[in-house]
């Protein structure tokens, strides 16, 4: 059970500090801290927004013990499938390491959810799940481009190979008409 103890709100700075006292959740037998959270709205004059109060800060609901856990485990898993089609060697090692950045990304990430939103509050960014989709969008957009790489050096060795096919098929007909022997005709007169 959640109770508000305490809730001001100053419109005056755009900022309400909420203090909450968590207690022992009966259903899920957890227990629950005390936490006090300032969450800065923002007030926009012009293009220039106005700088939070000292102390305020934006503030996300913390990621739960149990997301974790299952994150982790579909971290392990990408893990073991990447590292399995290595071993079998369906996956090439070129691409293999972006892979397997990936898969290590999803496994460590949500054990350092804690520093990895204070960096992104360092970094001035309000909402820290934003960096954590930017930094996916890049690992995707470094993947594609490994692959449009490999895709235009694959097309050229095809035009290449394509060319020389020809060129042999070409050869080896001209090879077949000079040592064909003439095809005699019986053509009977009446």
């Amino acid at each position: 059970m959640i109770q508000l103890t305490t809730a001001i709100a100053c419109y005056e700075y755009n900022y309400v500090m909420i203090r909450c006292r968590c207690q022992r959740d009966w259903t899920s037998g957890r227990s629950l801290t005390s936490r006090r959270s300032v969450l800065y709205f923002g007030r926009y004059e012009g293009s220039a927004r106005q700088a939070p109060p000292e102390g305020a800060r934006t503030v996300v609901n913390v990621m739960s013990i149990r997301t974790r856990v299952v994150l982790v485990i579909i971290g392990l898993m990408v893990l073991a499938v990447v590292i399995n089609l290595l071993r079998t060697r369906r996956l090439k090692e070129e691409y293999a390491l972006l892979w397997l950045v990936a898969a290590l990304s999803l496994v460590v990430g949500p054990l350092l959810i804690d520093p990895l939103d204070a960096l992104a509050y360092f970094l001035g960014v309000d909402y820290p799940p934003a960096v954590y989709l930017g930094v996916g969008i890049i690992g995707l957009l470094l993947i594609l481009f490994q692959l449009s790489l490999n895709i235009s050096r694959f097309s050229d060795t095809i035009r290449v190979l394509t060319q020389e096919v020809a060129i042999l098929s070409q050869r080896v007909q001209g090879l077949e008409q000079r040592f064909e022997p003439p095809q005699e005709t019986n053509a009977e007169e009446d």
